[in-house]
């Protein structure tokens, strides 16, 4: 039986594609899940009672620049992670500034902004944290 190479060529080139496709999902293009995964450490963290109005949904992505409520859950979020760690904290003033990249470029994550979904589970792993904490006594701010 002769193979024509036009054929060969076209499953080579298709099983590179398949290959590239796996390899960037995997380790470049990170769904949701995967980062809310990453980010409690793999903790099973329930997001239904984290409501975000219509109105704040503008706010998102979180990024460099940001300022409000919504960034100082971000900035305790990183404070968790610096303390428990043993590096110093950040200030929490709701502004997403220097201090602020430089603490979640800190944390290991490798997006540079925070979709609403995201988010959500950030707020959900504070209050989990808060209570476990024994109330807002718990929470780490500057």
């Amino acid at each position: 039986m002769k193979i024509n190479k036009n054929v060969l060529w076209g499953v080579g080139i298709g099983i590179a594609v398949i290959s590239t496709i796996v390899v960037l999902r995997k380790f470049v293009f990170k769904s949701n899940k995967d980062k809310i995964k990453e980010l409690t450490g793999g903790e099973k963290i329930d997001t239904s009672n984290i409501i975000i109005p219509e109105s704040q949904k503008a706010e998102f992505p979180l990024k460099y620049g940001s300022k409000g409520e919504k960034v100082k859950d971000v900035q305790r979020f990183i404070n968790y992670y610096l303390q428990n760690n043993g590096k110093p904290v950040i200030k929490v003033d709701g502004d997403w500034g220097n201090n602020t990249n430089a603490g979640w470029k800190a944390t290991g994550k490798d997006v540079d902004e925070i979709s609403e979904t995201v988010y959500k589970s950030i707020k959900a792993y504070l209050i989990k944290k808060q209570m476990l904490a024994g109330g807002a006594s718990g929470m780490v701010t500057k």
